[in-house]
């Protein structure tokens, strides 16, 4: 939020599997306060640049939420936390994600045909359970 909050940032996102590599770029990224105290930060993010991105714009779906921790739920689900059900990392998870960039790394024997929610995904580059091996997030003012 210290970070994000007194001029405008672009976001740059760097995924990969193995050797083979992807990018999203988005015009303008911000992490806000909350509309109700206690409630987490708010992720904030528009201008998805298709005519650069590789990788699909999984974030999207993110734009809005509050932050939701294991012991914190703030995502939409019901009957649950995202947090939880998603490898318990800290994420702005709608219901659930389309990215999880807080989940677990694969293992290396994990085969292609695993299906789980817990680990690095980027739902929109190659599909779902399509797990990462590399993901990096990174910001500049613009």
């Amino acid at each position: 939020y210290e970070l994000t909050r007194t001029e405008p940032y672009e976001l740059r996102v760097m995924i990969a599997i193995g050797d083979e590599e992807a990018v999203s770029v988005y015009r303008n990224f911000s992490v806000g306060p909350s509309s109700f105290p206690g409630r987490g930060y708010r992720l904030h993010l528009s201008g998805y640049m298709a005519n650069i991105s590789t990788a699909g714009d999984a974030l999207s779906y993110h734009d809005g939420m509050a932050f939701t921790t294991y012991d914190t739920d703030n995502d939409v689900a019901k009957g649950g936390s995202c947090s939880l059900w998603c490898g318990s990392g800290g994420w702005w998870f709608n219901f659930c994600f389309y990215t999880n960039p807080t989940g677990i790394y694969p293992p290396k024997a994990l085969t292609r045909t695993t299906e789980g929610d817990v680990y690095l995904e980027w739902r929109t580059w190659q599909g779902y359970f399509a797990y990462l091996t590399r993901l990096t997030m990174m910001i500049r003012p613009h």
